[in-house]
């Protein structure tokens, strides 16, 4: 966002199309005699912080030698999806939710401080462009700025601002009025300017992707730069370039923002006829004939931030056509084939490094056809580039690398399941996995395949010397993994598919879980029987002491557990197969919610006992409650 009366500040975010995950949220803690953290640990936007770096730096808790003692604290589930990585601040947790809902909890135990459903804030209307979806959601993590919370809305493309403590509405800025524009990412803020990004899909294809500087205090928009000429809402020429991943980063010595672009929705018959006389020949590292000045797509830019001009780009990846955004490939508006679907999704990381005894100011992108790009904070000029691995429609990298300052590590998704070498081993495998490269000169310092040998597609996130990572498996296992070497030192199943990126803070690691929803007719739940459903929630993992081992999940609807000396089951009968929440009381946590909670849509409940630790007489407790009204799906149950 940008500037006020008071000060500027500066929130980036994007716009584009993912509707297609239900993730989880969840906390884990560990006992150890760890030094305690010197100053909170906040995660303020998707990247963490004003460099989009992902590290959690403060944190020193969390080490190669402690991270095995981390044990589940406590699991909140919001009912639907959660695909953001959960943005933290003074010990509160922001997410949204695709049921509809922005949340904000305790991170000390998970209980709710308030929740805001999103149709009934803002008055919108869904535009229905995302399939199955006819309410208003958020996908993007939220942006800390002071005392707002700053939340894109998938469509339309509007930002809201809301009252961080209360979640009461500010104001509200529409970016695009594209009927199919949304906002996929986060924004980052800056007191001094403030910016908001955005991009979108068009009705193939004249949309254009742009970025937008936004007045914090009123959500006014300053200036608006877009990615490509002004194709004046004629098909056949230019649209695409959109910026749709991660949180840009901003340079305040400089006055820079840095973005990264996707790829086009469609090009001019010259580009295409050009492009078809050299055979379709695009190779990364190399220029291509076909690419005009003015087309930024595939591109990595700098914006002033005062003006919005752009002060450099570099264009990295050749011609590029997302075909797949044409639904029907017969018309004339799609492109020629095969397309590299070489985008970036993810904005680059600021750093720095010593060039040969001089500090070189640089910034990172991985791109979803492998490449890793390390370019100059000044002027775009290429310091090195790294195959770190096959590229594919789904990566390559996306979503969010993450850097130390010493190293740089990505996902490696390999969409396409292309053979590999990894490094130092020598062992060839078709796995997705981890890749970590020395930020000085690009090398490969070390790759590691996903041990579930299925797709890895989430950012990853590094915190004092360890590396977080999810993967798509169906049983949830995230991942600590050595910083230096990539040997895994711990890991965890969550029981859900783990597609959204890790939050760090104060020993504590907070994971968003992703589970498929049943796609068949309503079900019953039967207590004491297995999942016929899926369920999506948060879990945190935290350095606590005397926190037994997680517990298998074993209900029909799901656990929501607070691991301390005792184990905690509920069961719930309900209509639908979406999840209920009860918070249990922490000495260790201030005002904790007694509360059963987020039950479906028509699904009926009553209030649950709350048995709180020093109540249980065995190790292991069940309680159950039995439907005796209906139920709002957000409400709250009397406690």
């Amino acid at each position: 966002m940008a500037a006020s009366i008071f000060h500027n500040n500066v929130i980036l975010t994007f716009i584009f199309i993912f509707p297609f995950f239900n993730p989880t949220f969840a906390g884990f803690a560990w006992n150890s005699v760890a030094k305690e953290p010197k100053s909170s640990q906040n995660w303020v936007n998707h990247g963490g912080d004003l460099y989009n770096r992902r590290y959690a730096e403060k944190e020193t808790m969390i080490s190669p030698e402690t991270v095995s003692n981390l044990r589940l604290k406590w699991e909140f589930i919001a009912g639907k999806d959660i695909t953001a990585t959960p943005a933290i601040f003074d010990g509160t947790l922001y997410f949204p939710s695709w049921n509809g809902n922005i949340y904000a909890i305790k991170a000390c135990d998970g209980s709710l401080v308030w929740e805001k459903n999103l149709d009934e804030l803002t008055g919108l209307n869904a535009t229905g462009f995302i399939v199955n979806v006819n309410w208003t959601v958020a996908r993007a993590t939220p942006t800390i700025a002071d005392d707002l919370l700053i939340i894109g809305i998938s469509g339309p493309a509007i930002v809201i601002a809301v009252e961080r403590l209360t979640g009461e509405l500010v104001w509200s800025t529409q970016l695009d009025n594209h009927p199919a524009g949304i906002i996929t990412m986060s924004g980052t803020y800056y007191k001094t300017s403030s910016e908001e990004e955005g991009a979108s899909i068009e009705q193939c294809c004249i949309f254009r992707g742009s970025f937008a500087k936004l007045d914090v205090r009123s959500g006014k928009v300053l200036w608006q730069t877009f990615t490509l000429p002004d194709n004046f809402g004629q098909k056949g020429e230019y649209a695409g370039a959109a910026i749709w991943g991660s949180s840009p980063s901003i340079d305040t010595t400089r006055n820079h923002i840095y973005v990264s672009t996707g790829n086009l929705y469609s090009a001019p018959l010259r580009i295409r006829q050009c492009q078809e006389a050299e055979n379709n020949q695009t190779v990364p590292t190399s220029p291509d004939k076909c690419i005009e000045p003015e087309n930024h797509s595939n591109s990595i830019l700098a914006f002033d931030l005062e003006t919005g001009a752009i002060k450099w780009y570099r264009q990295l990846g050749g011609y590029d056509l997302w075909f797949l955004a044409c639904n029907n490939l017969s018309t004339l508006n799609c492109p020629p084939g095969p397309n590299p679907d070489a985008d970036f999704g993810e904005a680059p990381m600021m750093l720095s490094i010593d060039g040969n005894g001089t500090k070189q100011d640089i910034v990172i992108a991985v791109q979803k056809s492998g490449f890793a790009w390390a370019l100059n904070r000044d002027n775009g000029d290429l310091i090195w580039s790294t195959e770190v691995g096959p590229g594919g429609p789904g990566g390559g990298g996306t979503w969010g690398a993450a850097t130390d300052k010493k190293r740089v590590y990505t996902n490696l998704a390999n969409s396409l399941f292309m053979n590999f070498t990894l490094i130092p081993s020598q062992t060839n495998t078709n796995a997705s996995g981890w890749v970590a490269m020395d930020a000085k000169s690009g090398e490969i310092l070390w790759s590691t395949a996903d041990p579930s040998n299925s797709r890895v597609s989430g950012p990853v996130t590094i915190a004092n010397g360890v590396l977080f990572a999810g993967s798509t498996d169906k049983q949830g296992p995230i991942y600590a993994i050595d910083a230096k070497n990539g040997r895994i030192l711990w890991s965890y199943e969550t029981g859900a598919t783990v597609y959204g990126g890790m939050s760090v803070s104060n020993g504590c690691i907070y994971v968003e879980l992703l589970k498929l929803a049943h796609r068949g007719p309503p079900l019953t739940i039967v207590p004491q029987r297995t999942h016929y459903g899926k369920y999506n929630t948060t879990r945190a993992l935290c350095a606590e002491p005397h926190f037994a081992p997680a517990d298998s999940h074993s209900t029909s609807l799901g656990i929501i557990s607070l691991l301390a000396l005792r184990k905690f089951h509920f069961t719930c009968e309900l209509s639908h197969v979406y999840p209920t929440l009860i918070t249990f009381s922490s000495s260790t946590c201030p005002s904790p919610v007694n509360s059963a909670r987020n039950c479906a849509p028509g699904a009926v409940r009553s209030s649950p006992t709350i048995i709180r630790s020093n109540q249980l007489a065995s190790d292991t407790e069940r309680f159950s409650f039995r439907p005796n009204r209906a139920f709002r799906p957000g409400g709250n149950l009397p406690t």
